[in-house]
């Protein structure tokens, strides 16, 4: 499954797709799953990647093959639930012809208004009793803010105190805003033979390690965690960008998708979102039999 939200942009670089300069993208959630989930909610349309149900989604619309700014997610709630509809499901196949899978899309964290909290709870209240379980949870930051923001850091701890220390197994970081148009390649490129330029060196390779930096000093995650940089925006068609037409952004869209893919598929076992007192309930039973 998967969780993001993303607005419209216009890039950094110059190439149409991506927030504007100087908008910081609220993080976000994706959960996948390279399969139908069995609780998924009955819509008439519900093996139509077409349809428009929710919210836009960039990178969820993406991946199953959508313009970015189509909507092709629907709601998890249904008119009996109370919680605030901004959770989202996505079905169909892996870029539009591939294997099919479910996607999981949840709101951003990080907004002035307070709701954190609430979105927060849904969420985990979301993937104990809906979602059930995922092959990949995708954490997408801003590829232009590469920071943990401080409700983002609580949710994570929340992460962690409900579902326990292997959810990080299955953790893998997303990053927008990162385009492969040939301008912003050449922008990030590192010129190592010029020692004034190394600070100004911002590439790939920077990236993972400032954030795989923040997660020793912020969560003491030790380890090395594998990155995606998928450029939702490189699919968008049409002026001023005409990114779907640029080759080289679909290289690198297809590779780094890929990178995904196979991490999804390749999973041993599925993460299956137990509570701390699901894991009780279940030892009790054990104990009984």
């Amino acid at each position: 499954a998967v969780v993001s939200t993303q607005s419209t942009w216009e890039s950094h670089h110059g190439v149409s797709g991506g927030p504007t300069c100087g908008h910081t993208l609220r993080p976000h959630w994706y959960f996948l799953l390279p399969e139908a989930h069995p609780a998924r909610p009955a819509k008439p349309q519900d093996c139509d990647p077409w349809s428009h149900w929710g919210r836009k989604s960039s990178l969820a619309n993406a991946l199953l093959g959508c313009d970015p700014e189509a909507n092709c997610m629907f709601e998890v709630c249904n008119d009996m639930d109370s919680c605030t509809k901004t959770t989202t499901w996505g079905f169909g196949p892996w870029l539009g012809t591939g294997q099919n899978f479910t996607v999981v899309d949840t709101p951003g964290f990080g907004d002035s208004n307070g709701e954190d909290e609430i979105l927060i709870e849904e969420m985990m209240d979301i993937l104990a009793n809906k979602v059930d379980h995922a092959d990949t949870l995708l954490l997408l930051l801003d590829g232009l803010a590469p920071r943990f923001t401080a409700s983002l850091q609580t949710m994570m701890q929340k992460l962690t105190l409900i579902f326990g220390q292997i959810w990080w197994d299955w953790l893998v970081i997303g990053v927008s805003k990162w385009s492969y148009s040939q301008v912003a390649i050449d922008e990030r490129y590192c010129y190592p033979e010029i020692i004034d330029h190394k600070p100004q060196c911002k590439d790939e390779a920077w990236f993972a390690r400032n954030i795989n930096s923040q997660m020793e000093e912020l969560f003491h995650r030790n380890r090395t965690f594998s990155f995606v940089f998928t450029d939702s925006w490189s699919q968008k068609e049409g002026p001023p960008g005409y990114n779907s037409e640029d080759a080289l952004q679909q290289e690198h869209w297809k590779e780094e998708t890929g990178i995904l893919w196979d991490i999804t598929i390749n999973r041993e076992n599925a993460f299956n979102f137990l509570t701390i007192d699901d894991i009780w309930r279940k030892c009790q039973a054990e104990s009984r039999d």
